[in-house]
């Protein structure tokens, strides 16, 4: 397999830029790069002897731009080779810019593409010895990740449909993450859709609408700090009443509402804010609102998209879903409990058995939100499991469900005692066979909760 050759170029007598930071930066950028690309990379920077035969044979030229960048004798060396090199079709030159000074944010006689990581000087902030930086230095991380992928736009996974995903602006605080989700879904090869291409500017609520209408999923962010204000209203309210409008008009239910885990809210009336969007029912037309971590938001994202893009069966989809949820050690008396289900034409979701638990949980999420009912098996040697997995069952509205659990099923065995608490949740009943038939059939009977 050929491998892509990369040469990066940065002042070598900088007070700003020293080797080991470049070194690096290059081991960094070359991990990325063979990951998306799945080939091979050679490297070599300004600090290497006899540069000239690899420049010469480069096919990606990256320039580190400091504010001294330009000053430096062995850049202007350089400089000369990436002249010729830029009019070969099997080389790209970038311009990285670390700097805001404007004199120097493009060599316009260069045929070069221009990047801009919007840090001034961040060789002696970001400590790349240490990606863990990430969370003090995020900007700069997400910066790369997404400058590596634009490098190799065509190492993306296409799915079978394309499918459109409007993306509404956020506050300023959640811009990192509204950016780190259209690279997720780009990364995935679909189609993000900015609103407001041009900034906030003439027409703000036909451009929004039009928008709403090439989409086949509406994400809104609502973060803790307050987002700019339009027509005398906060941006975030603009947009959410526009798509609200949309969707009854239209008969959508599209939309999804992120709400980041542990939000740390820092306007009291962005307080409120939040409050009354989550008790709103008009507001709330065609929408879910989900509270979670990014991560966890970004996959059951990717998995709306992708359920989407596929032309579900039509029999599966009317068969009443049950997520039975048993602990591992309960796993012969769910097996024959599965059967006797299955045999009632009813779809049984099963736990998922895997070794990462973001797998399990992410199963575990998804199946609340998808079911029609849940049976929970009884498990009184495991009280601190059952308690939580009754505590998911409750607040599944939280997961992105449009509306609580109906028939929630607590089965027990004979002689099992459990607490009035979970009488109260849950529909109390015994694990035998005329109680398992008289339950599948009123579940059959009631699909549409």
């Amino acid at each position: 397999m050929e491998s892509q050759k990369i040469f990066v170029s940065c002042a070598t007598h900088s007070e700003l830029v020293s080797e080991n930071w470049i070194r690096k930066f290059s081991n960094t950028i070359r991990l990325l790069i063979e990951n998306y690309m799945g080939k091979p990379v050679e490297i070599a920077t300004s600090f290497d002897q006899n540069k000239t035969p690899f420049i010469n044979k480069a096919n990606i030229i990256l320039m580190v731009v400091s504010s001294d960048y330009f000053e430096d004798k062995g850049v202007r060396e350089e400089l000369d080779l990436f002249y010729k090199r830029a009019n070969d079709p099997g080389t790209t030159v970038y311009q990285l810019n670390f700097t805001d000074k404007p004199e120097i944010s493009q060599n316009k006689d260069l045929k070069s593409s221009v990047y801009n990581f919007d840090l001034e000087n961040p060789f002696g902030k970001v400590d790349l010895n240490n990606q863990d930086d990430y969370v003090s230095e995020k900007s700069f991380w997400l910066k790369l990740v997404d400058f590596s992928m634009s490098i190799c736009p065509d190492c993306y996974t296409k799915p079978a449909v394309d499918k459109k995903v409007l993306i509404a602006e956020t506050g300023p605080d959640l811009q990192d993450a509204r950016d780190s989700i259209i690279r997720e879904l780009q990364h995935n090869g679909y189609s993000a859709i900015s609103p407001f291409p041009d900034g906030l500017k003439n027409n703000i609520e036909v451009q929004f609408e039009e928008a709403c209408k090439q989409a086949d999923i509406i994400v809104h962010i609502v973060g803790g700090e307050k987002a700019q204000k339009v027509n005398g209203h906060d941006i975030i309210t603009l947009q959410n009443n526009i798509a609200s409008d949309f969707c009854q008009k239209n008969k959508k239910t599209n939309r999804l509402i992120w709400i980041p885990e542990d939000l740390l809210i820092k306007d009291e009336n962005q307080r409120l804010l939040i409050e009354k969007l989550k008790r709103d029912n008009t507001a709330l037309q065609g929408a879910e609102i989900v509270q979670m971590p990014i991560e966890t938001f970004k996959d059951i994202l990717l998995h709306r998209v992708k359920k989407k893009a596929k032309s579900n069966h039509a029999d599966e989809s009317k068969q009443h879903k049950v997520y039975l949820i048993y602990h591992q050690s309960q796993g012969k008396d769910a097996a024959s409990l599965k059967q006797q289900l299955k045999q009632k034409d009813l779809n049984v979701i099963d736990p998922l058995i895997a070794e990462h638990k973001k797998e399990l949980l992410f199963h575990h999420w998804q199946s609340l939100i998808i079911c029609n009912s849940v049976i929970l098996l009884f498990n009184k040697e495991h009280s601190d499991w059952l308690e939580s997995k009754k505590k998911d069952i409750i607040k599944a509205t939280g997961l992105g469900r449009n509306k609580p659990i109906a028939n929630r099923i607590l089965l027990v065995e004979p002689g099992d005692k459990p607490e009035s608490s979970l009488k109260k949740e849950f529909k109390i009943v015994e694990n035998n066979k005329q109680a398992l038939d008289t339950l599948a059939n009123d579940l059959i009977s009631n699909t549409e909760l």
